[in-house]
């Protein structure tokens, strides 16, 4: 859907500016209503929530479609799209927060939440390599109304098998012994400092993260079409070695549920990003390798460790927080990701357009590495007496 949306607004405006104001919008409204969503999460079941958004996205869809169809106004179209996918980022955000918060009662065991979470991957991997070739396809031979009527369809029968889904504790009772801050389970009388480390720990350094796959998601296309010329030959060999490794990670975790998941764990993963990121940028400017050859091996590597690191921190934050804490800092964790996403990525496409790309894949890895690094501190700060990691 997104890709098809994005793509009818790129055709119809012939602009760039009306394109990143439909991105950017969504992900500024859903900062600023943080505190409302959280609120909505907390006072209803996860089931009602999840049924709920995946209807309105749907619906959302439905009116985006109808007004491609029968709005002739230029400038009246674009604004009522651009409010829709508004509404409809809205809607996304809850339901991701909620679908994460239910993995806990979709499962019988906390064992089974990295067997979950890594199945995701190997599914996500899958649907990388598919969804671009299907939706591309569908979009050729189908006008705009009715591909995205099409797609509402499938959210329709994806809502059916929501509502099928059984979970293990059907009645999500908000934990009012958790204050609003949402601290963990075993909160002692140090709470304001705890709050500080758990920001630090589940929001902060991941959103500084985030920041720094925007750059690589930005500079990566960049420079292998702009700067080095690469063949769609090759630029879609690549694309593919980040799928493979997604794959390979994702078995790899599956295979391998008895080992824990820690904290530590996590801090070694972001570790190993930024020095890839830096032999990565070391390699271009150097010439070691053939550039083909150095964007090939970085996508399949750091594909692998990017999905060690997504469930590492899905794992951790679903294992050790409780029910109403998650909604806190599930909600924190996808407003900030989405907002600062949106930001860097205009921030790294001016850098990129200014600065050697080597320069900016540099400062990438030095910012992953300084967060790494400032995530073990925080590890060693920690003398609570609850476990994880």
């Amino acid at each position: 859907m997104s890709f098809g949306i994005g793509l009818i607004i790129l055709l119809k405006s012939r602009s760039a500016l009306i394109f990143g104001i439909s991105q950017f919008l969504g992900p500024v409204v859903c900062f600023i209503f943080t505190k409302q969503m959280k609120n909505i999460l907390e006072k209803y079941k996860v089931s009602s929530i999840l049924k709920l958004s995946l209807f309105s996205t749907t619906i959302i869809s439905l009116l985006i479609g109808f007004s491609l169809w029968i709005i002739s106004n230029q400038n009246f179209l674009f604004l009522m799209v651009i409010l829709l996918l508004t509404l409809n980022a809205i809607f996304n955000q809850m339901f991701s927060v909620s679908y994460n918060i239910s993995c806990k009662f979709l499962v019988s065991s906390e064992a089974e939440v990295k067997r979950l979470k890594s199945l995701e991957e190997v599914v996500g991997a899958i649907a990388l390599i598919i969804s671009p070739l299907l939706a591309a396809t569908l979009f050729t031979i189908l006008n705009s109304t009715v591909y995205i009527i099409l797609s509402a369809a499938i959210d329709f029968i994806t809502l059916f098998m929501v509502s099928r889904l059984v979970f293990f504790n059907k009645e999500y009772e908000p934990d009012t012994e958790i204050n609003d801050s949402g601290s963990l389970l075993n909160t002692t009388k140090n709470n304001d400092f705890i709050v500080r480390r758990q920001t630090s720990l589940f929001i902060i350094v991941p959103t500084i993260i985030s920041i720094g796959f925007s750059s690589i998601n930005v500079g990566l296309p960049f420079i292998q079409i702009d700067k080095l010329s690469l063949s769609a030959f090759q630029y879609a060999f690549t694309k593919v070695l980040w799928a493979v490794g997604m794959l390979i990670s994702g078995v790899f975790l599956i295979k391998n549920l008895k080992k824990e998941s820690k904290l530590a764990d996590f801090a070694k993963s972001i570790l190993i990003m930024g020095a890839i990121v830096m032999l990565f940028s070391v390699s271009l400017l150097m010439k070691f390798f053939p550039p083909f050859l150095s964007i090939s091996l970085f996508n399949l590597f750091f594909a692998i460790i990017i999905v060690r690191y997504r469930v590492i921190l899905s794992v951790n934050t679903l294992n050790n927080f409780s029910e109403s804490a998650l909604n806190n800092i599930l909600t924190k964790q996808k407003n900030y990701d989405q907002l600062f996403r949106a930001v860097s990525v205009m921030l790294f496409g001016y850098l990129y357009d200014r600065v050697p790309f080597t320069d900016v894949f540099l400062l990438t890895a030095v910012l992953m590495i300084i967060a790494g690094l400032f995530y073990m501190k925080i590890l060693d700060l920690r003398h609570d007496s609850y476990k994880v990691y």
